[in-house]
């Protein structure tokens, strides 16, 4: 396969980051929500818009190809209160899904549901996965695009 990361550090799901000078039309799009990101927004309302705005210009320029969305993995210390806001992180999880269910070429792969969740796929800061942990995520993302290839 060849690939093509346009991931950019701190951009979260920034629309501009999007954008149509690709020179070919990729066959699949994966996009992963990182853990960190959806405490960015205070309000969940705010963080809806955020997501309806990305995966609105992602469809926009992108609207037959297949998108596989990784919706944040399981973080040990999930409970901590990382910032002041009004969701968790498993609303998150259900925005990103509903904003994804208005798209019939956005096909959501379930991050929290990859790991039984003791510490055992986690590295010691207990948010990123060791390498068994990076193994359970790399098997659960093959399976998704061959389910997607196939359709």
């Amino acid at each position: 396969a060849e690939v093509l990361n346009q991931g950019i550090g701190g951009y979260r799901m920034y629309r501009k980051s999007l954008t149509d000078d690709l020179s070919f039309l990729p066959d699949i799009i994966t996009v992963a929500y990182g853990t960190n990101d959806y405490t960015f927004l205070p309000h969940k309302t705010d963080f809806s818009s955020y997501a309806a705005s990305f995966y609105e210009r992602l469809h926009e320029l992108y609207p037959e190809t297949p998108v596989l969305m990784i919706t944040p993995i399981y973080r040990a210390d999930k409970d901590l209160h990382l910032v002041e806001h009004d969701y968790s992180l498993e609303d998150a999880c259900e925005i990103l899904k509903a904003t994804a269910a208005k798209y019939d070429n956005i096909h959501v792969l379930e991050g929290l549901s990859f790991y039984p969740h003791p510490s055992d796929f986690f590295a010691a800061d207990y948010l990123h996965p060791n390498d068994l942990g990076d193994g359970i995520y790399a098997g659960a993302v093959l399976s998704a695009l061959q389910k997607i290839i196939s359709l």
